[in-house]
C-alpha cells in the first residue's frame, strides 16, 4: 500500500531542500507541492503565525495539513515533525550508499527531522490514494485532526492552539477525544 519508492524520492527530495532554524520557508514550499501532488486540496493546507510569536526574523509559521474525514468513530490523530535543520546541514547533498542515506562531503544529513517530513507526506499521499478511512473534524475548530511540520524544531509546538488538548509523545500526538 505505501509505494516505496516514492516514499524514498520524498526523503531525498526533502533532504536537499536548505531549511536552517527560522528559514524554513523552502521547506513548506516542497511540502506543499509534494502534498498537492499527492492529493491535498489547498484549502486543506494553511501556515499559522508561529514565526510572528516566535520572533528572532523567522520567514513562515507551522505547516499545518487537514484531511477531511470521513468514519465518525475512527480516532481523532495528530502526527507531527519539524522542518528545520542544524547549522551542519547546510549544503547537504543527500545519496545514496549500500542501504544508507548520507550527506556527500562533510556535512549533516538533516534526516532530523526532514525524515519525519517525509513520512508525513507519504502518509498523507497513502491515506488519499487507498481511500483509508479517517475520522471527520467535530465541529469545534480547535479540535481537527492535523498534520504539523512545525518550524523551530518543537518550539513550533508552543504556539499552536491545540497543544492544550494534545498527549505530547516524541513524535506523534493522540488527541483527547
Amino acid at each position: 500500500m505505501i509505494n516505496k519508492d516514492l516514499a524514498m524520492k520524498h526523503l531525498m527530495d526533502l533532504l536537499a531542500v536548505p531549511g536552517p532554524t527560522g528559514q524554513e520557508a523552502k521547506v513548506v514550499e516542497a511540502i506543499t507541492k509534494k502534498l498537492i501532488s499527492a492529493g491535498c486540496k489547498k484549502a486543506w493546507i494553511k501556515t499559522d503565525d508561529a514565526h510572528k510569536r516566535l520572533g528572532d526574523g523567522y520567514e513562515i509559521g507551522n505547516l499545518i495539513v487537514q484531511l477531511p474525514g470521513t468514519v465518525k468513530t475512527a480516532p481523532r490523530i495528530m502526527f507531527s515533525a519539524h522542518m528545520d535543520t542544524v547549522p551542519l546541514c547546510k549544503g547537504a547533498v543527500p545519496m545514496i550508499k549500500g542501504n544508507r542515506v548520507v550527506a556527500k562531503g562533510n556535512t549533516g544529513l538533516g534526516g532530523d527531522d526532514r525524515s519525519g517530513c517525509a513520512a508525513l507526506v507519504t502518509l498523507c499521499e497513502t491515506i488519499l490514494t487507498n481511500r483509508f478511512p479517517t475520522r471527520p473534524s467535530p465541529s469545534c475548530s480547535r479540535l481537527r485532526k492535523k498534520t504539523v511540520c512545525t518550524v523551530r524544531a518543537w518550539c513550533g509546538l508552543q504556539t499552536l492552539e491545540i497543544r492544550r488538548w494534545a498527549l505530547i509523545s516524541t513524535a506523534s500526538f493522540r488527541m483527547k477525544s
